[in-house]
Protein backbone atom coordinates (compact mmCIF):
# COMPACT_ATOMS: atom_id res chain seq x y z
CA UNK A 1 0.00 0.00 0.00
CA UNK A 2 1.39 3.44 -0.87
CA UNK A 3 2.23 5.83 1.94
CA UNK A 4 -0.32 8.40 3.04
CA UNK A 5 1.53 11.07 1.06
CA UNK A 6 1.47 8.98 -2.11
CA UNK A 7 -2.19 8.16 -1.55
CA UNK A 8 -2.89 11.89 -1.46
CA UNK A 9 -0.87 12.42 -4.65
CA UNK A 10 -2.80 9.61 -6.35
CA UNK A 11 -6.11 11.20 -5.29
CA UNK A 12 -5.16 14.39 -7.14
CA UNK A 13 -3.74 12.39 -10.07
CA UNK A 14 -7.10 10.65 -10.48
CA UNK A 15 -8.80 14.03 -10.58
CA UNK A 16 -6.61 15.44 -13.35
CA UNK A 17 -5.43 12.27 -15.09
CA UNK A 18 -5.42 8.50 -15.09
CA UNK A 19 -4.17 6.09 -12.41
CA UNK A 20 -3.93 2.45 -13.45
CA UNK A 21 -2.51 -0.58 -11.66
CA UNK A 22 -0.73 -2.78 -14.22
CA UNK A 23 0.77 -5.33 -11.85
CA UNK A 24 4.40 -4.36 -11.26
CA UNK A 25 3.58 -0.65 -11.30
CA UNK A 26 0.90 1.91 -10.83
CA UNK A 27 0.92 4.06 -13.96
CA UNK A 28 0.06 7.73 -13.55
CA UNK A 29 -0.60 9.78 -16.67
CA UNK A 30 -1.92 13.25 -17.32
CA UNK A 31 -2.74 13.20 -21.06
CA UNK A 32 -3.52 16.92 -21.10
CA UNK A 33 -0.07 17.80 -19.74
CA UNK A 34 2.70 15.48 -21.03
CA UNK A 35 5.44 17.72 -19.57
CA UNK A 36 4.16 17.34 -16.00
CA UNK A 37 6.83 15.09 -14.49
CA UNK A 38 4.84 13.97 -11.46
CA UNK A 39 1.68 13.64 -13.46
CA UNK A 40 3.36 11.18 -15.81
CA UNK A 41 5.34 8.55 -13.94
CA UNK A 42 5.62 4.95 -12.83
CA UNK A 43 5.01 4.20 -9.17
CA UNK A 44 7.12 1.12 -8.49
CA UNK A 45 5.69 -1.35 -6.01
CA UNK A 46 9.20 -2.33 -4.89
CA UNK A 47 12.47 -0.38 -4.93
CA UNK A 48 14.47 -0.74 -8.16
CA UNK A 49 17.23 -3.34 -8.28
CA UNK A 50 20.60 -3.49 -10.00
CA UNK A 51 20.28 -3.92 -13.74
CA UNK A 52 16.61 -2.96 -13.83
CA UNK A 53 16.94 0.58 -15.22
CA UNK A 54 16.80 -0.31 -18.90
CA UNK A 55 13.63 -2.35 -18.32
CA UNK A 56 12.12 0.50 -16.31
CA UNK A 57 12.80 2.95 -19.13
CA UNK A 58 11.25 0.58 -21.68
CA UNK A 59 8.20 0.05 -19.46
CA UNK A 60 7.93 3.81 -18.95
CA UNK A 61 7.80 4.29 -22.73
CA UNK A 62 5.22 1.49 -23.03
CA UNK A 63 2.88 2.68 -20.29
CA UNK A 64 3.49 6.43 -19.97
CA UNK A 65 4.93 7.52 -23.30
CA UNK A 66 8.06 8.41 -25.21
CA UNK A 67 9.43 11.31 -27.25
CA UNK A 68 8.32 13.46 -28.79
CA UNK A 69 5.21 13.54 -26.56
CA UNK A 70 6.90 12.59 -23.26
CA UNK A 71 10.47 13.84 -22.88
CA UNK A 72 11.29 12.67 -19.39
CA UNK A 73 11.44 9.64 -17.12
CA UNK A 74 9.96 9.80 -13.63
CA UNK A 75 9.81 6.96 -11.12
CA UNK A 76 8.69 6.83 -7.51
CA UNK A 77 8.68 4.11 -4.90
CA UNK A 78 7.90 3.88 -1.25
CA UNK A 79 10.80 3.90 1.17
CA UNK A 80 9.75 2.57 4.55
CA UNK A 81 13.18 2.52 6.16
CA UNK A 82 12.95 -1.24 6.69
CA UNK A 83 14.45 -2.32 3.37
CA UNK A 84 18.08 -2.15 2.38
CA UNK A 85 17.14 0.51 -0.16
CA UNK A 86 17.30 0.79 -3.91
CA UNK A 87 20.41 0.21 -5.98
CA UNK A 88 20.98 3.75 -7.13
CA UNK A 89 24.11 3.14 -9.24
CA UNK A 90 22.23 2.81 -12.52
CA UNK A 91 20.04 5.71 -11.48
CA UNK A 92 23.03 8.01 -11.05
CA UNK A 93 24.82 6.72 -14.17
CA UNK A 94 21.82 7.88 -16.19
CA UNK A 95 22.03 11.35 -14.57
CA UNK A 96 18.66 11.08 -12.85
CA UNK A 97 18.01 13.38 -9.93
CA UNK A 98 16.91 11.89 -6.65
CA UNK A 99 14.40 13.66 -4.47
CA UNK A 100 13.20 12.92 -0.99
Amino acid sequence: MPSLGLQTDLMFSRYSGVVEDVGRYVVITTPSNPNYYFGNYLLLKTPPQAGQWTDLELDFARYVGAPPRIRHFAFQWRVSGEEDGADMSGFMQRFYAAGL
